[in-house]
């Protein structure tokens, strides 16, 4: 995988820059599942699917090319980006805030008061 900035042309093919990321070589069921950027050049996100349904999200520093951040989620997740650019990871039970370095884990009232009032 290789990225380069807008501004600078994508029909300038030695601008690209190779990710600098590797993975084990121990998955051998795993594949590069979604690729997303927002309004911030800085920054992009990858997932790679694993074996088991588990996905892993990187948060990518493109000025630096390294890894900010990564979580392992598991079945469905939605990846959303506020006004300023910062990115939030909705899957299952938790809301994971990236820019906090957090997650608010959610609960179905519903399901609760099931359990406590049959």
């Amino acid at each position: 995988m290789k990225f380069c900035y807008l501004s600078d042309g994508i029909d300038i093919l030695p601008k690209y820059q190779p990710v600098n990321f590797s993975q084990d070589n121990v998955e051998k069921i795993s594949y590069f599942n979604d690729l997303r950027t927002c309004s911030d050049p800085n920054i992009f996100v990858f997932s790679i699917h694993q074996k088991g349904g588990i996905n892993s999200i990187f948060t990518w520093f493109t000025k630096v090319n390294t890894e900010a951040e990564a979580y392992d989620v598991e079945g469905d997740y939605e990846l959303l980006w506020d006004r300023a650019g910062n990115l939030q990871i909705i899957t299952q039970d938790r809301l994971i805030l990236n820019k906090q370095r957090c997650h608010i884990t959610t609960y179905d009232y519903q399901d609760l008061f099931k359990e406590h009032h049959g």
